[in-house]
């Protein structure tokens, strides 16, 4: 899974000022910027949680898929 889309939305974080600087220090450590660095933290934790599904892709224009049941098998 990678986040490929077009970047169109906006997701504003009020976050302490410990946080900012260890994600400004990691970021800095791998030459990323901070908001690449949190992708990449959450493509990496995505990978490893089996609960955690893929987003599924919306385009423009497109309406959004029906929502996906789990189904249990026992």
């Amino acid at each position: 899974m990678q986040f490929d889309d077009i970047k169109t939305e906006t997701l504003n974080l009020r976050v302490s000022p410990s946080f900012k600087a260890a994600l400004k220090a990691l970021a800095e450590a791998e030459h990323r910027s901070m908001v690449n660095m949190l992708e990449i933290l959450v493509l990496e934790r995505t990978k490893t949680a089996a609960s955690v599904r893929p987003p599924v892709r919306v385009h423009r224009g497109q309406p959004k898929p029906a929502a996906r049941r789990l189904s249990r098998t026992p």
